[in-house]
């Protein structure tokens, strides 16, 4: 078959280098979940996976694989057994992935409730150690001085593992406890490239903490009148995406499931870029967010405008040639450029910063950001965290920050 004999990894895998007993291996974050636990190869195979992009065939690979072994001869025979290997992984783009992946959207497409994807990894799954994990981190927190929930329209927070953020995320939820929101529009970005500039979903999310139902009524209204592409096809891609599911958790933890909850997914901001077109000029962009506009300026204060965001990705993890500590002084100088922008509501500066660095600093959340600003309007805003996680095994950095947005 020639998607065996030219082998192509898929896109939507990350490599990621661990050390176990010593050896250097490499593993792989599936978001679907399909490689199984324990799957890693030696970390020298780095190269090859490089190589396997569907116009390479064996005998380029087992090439490639000789000059990195000084040119000791490589049967063409341990070639096929790894990409055996990664097939029966699912790791490849095969047709035995596209059926395995059929099933699971369509398995997804019949369900009414998101399950959490990343509880007990990423965040207690257990309630009561989950809400100590809150006080924990409130008691390292200051009071807070001047407590208005209900004059807060809009909050930005990560999306970055919580614990690498925690008291980012939980500084901006606690504030708006006891403001009296009852919908709550999470503008979390698509990590996973799918068609449309955003995708809605009308499953409820479960969390630990209760399940946050989605309502419905607002989302049917958000999609009439909609120029083609504007919206997804479907919404699978929420099932593995993380940056709705990170804001979910706060939500039922500091709101409670009373809340009802409108989840988008923003994309499609590459695609502009690529082609030098203007976002904010986009039809599809103009009638979303004419829609959302309508639906926010119905409701008034119960409505809680939510970007779940991180800035800027930097070092050798997300492609650059350099190490995160030679580039992150220039990332962050531009990160509080882009929070000034947020801070003012200025949308159309927030996309020109990343038409005119060409997107430099991989800022993951532009989409929304954008989005956001465009809606929340005039406000008393404030900046309460800005922050950087630094990864030093790979040599890379996130940097992140969360702000609170008040009615004037």
């Amino acid at each position: 078959m020639e998607e065996m004999t030219h082998p192509r990894l898929r896109r939507d895998i990350q490599a990621v280098p661990i050390t176990v007993e010593g050896k250097q291996l490499v593993t792989f974050m599936d978001p679907l979940k399909l490689s199984g636990t324990g799957f890693a190869l030696d970390r020298r195979a780095v190269p090859l996976l490089a190589m396997m992009d569907g116009t390479n065939d064996l005998r380029d690979i087992q090439l490639g694989l000789m000059r990195m072994s000084g040119g000791a001869i490589v049967p063409i025979a341990d070639v096929q057994a790894l990409v055996t290997q990664l097939d029966e992984a699912f790791l490849l783009e095969t047709e035995g992935f596209r059926a395995k992946r059929t099933a699971i959207v369509e398995d997804f497409a019949r369900k009414t409730v998101r399950e959490p994807m990343l509880a007990g990894m990423s965040y207690e799954a257990d309630p009561g150690a989950l809400r100590a994990f809150m006080a924990s981190v409130e008691e390292g927190l200051q009071p807070l001085q001047v407590h208005a929930p209900d004059s807060i329209v809009g909050i930005l927070a990560p999306h970055i593992d919580i614990a690498a953020a925690r008291q980012a995320y939980v500084d901006v939820y606690r504030r708006v406890e006891g403001g009296g929101h009852d919908l709550a529009i999470i503008l979390g970005i698509n990590h996973h490239g799918g068609p449309g500039l955003y995708c809605l979903s009308e499953k409820d999310y479960a969390t630990p903490l209760g399940v946050l139902e989605a309502d419905r009524g607002v989302i049917a209204g958000l999609r009439a009148g909609l120029p083609g592409g504007t919206l997804a096809e479907h919404d699978f891609d929420h099932m593995m995406e993380h940056s709705i599911e990170f804001q979910a958790l706060f939500i039922a933890h500091y709101l409670g499931t009373r809340v009802k909850i409108v989840p988008v997914l923003c994309g499609g901001i590459h695609e502009f870029l690529a082609e030098g077109a203007d976002l904010l000029a986009d039809d599809r962009f103009l009638a979303f967010r004419d829609n959302l506009g309508r639906v926010i300026g119905e409701r008034g204060r119960r409505t809680l405008l939510v970007s779940g965001v991180d800035f800027s990705h930097v070092g050798r993890k997300f492609g650059d040639g350099l190490a995160a500590e030679e580039i992150i002084s220039g990332a962050q100088a531009n990160d509080r450029l882009l929070i000034d922008h947020l801070l003012h509501s200025r949308a159309r500066e927030i996309y020109r910063n990343t038409v005119v660095t060409t997107d430099r600093f991989n800022v993951c959340g532009i989409a929304s950001m954008v989005l956001f600003s465009s809606l929340i309007g005039p406000c008393r805003a404030e900046l309460l965290h800005h922050g950087t996680y630094d990864e030093p095994s790979t040599g890379s950095a996130v940097t992140y920050a969360s702000m609170v947005f008040s009615s004037p």
